[in-house]
């Protein structure tokens, strides 16, 4: 009587591990792909210009919106989720 009542247990406890793996995945994607576009955008933004005149690091707002965008439609469509304040952070969907 009870070993159903066990393999139920069992059948449950494997599923919800399963699914937990698969929202771990997930998180770990979107945190590897944000990693990604942010040093493509860091690396391929800098604004030579204002760097060779004052020393100074700074992205070409331009030219970082760009890349950002290609970036991101290379992994896949991102929206927009609206932040506290003015900024907007992106957020990657599947």
């Amino acid at each position: 009587m009870l070993m159903p009542a066990a393999v139920l247990i069992v059948l449950l406890l494997g599923a919800m591990a399963f699914d937990l793996s698969v929202v771990f995945l997930r998180q770990r994607q979107a945190s590897s792909i944000a990693v990604d576009v942010a040093n493509d955008v860091a690396g391929a933004a800098l604004d030579e210009a204002a760097f060779r005149s004052d020393g100074r690091f700074r992205l070409d707002p331009d030219r970082a919106d760009e890349l950002f965008d290609g970036a991101t439609d290379a992994f896949g469509r991102v929206d927009t989720v609206e932040g506290q304040g003015t900024s907007t952070l992106p957020a990657i969907v599947h």
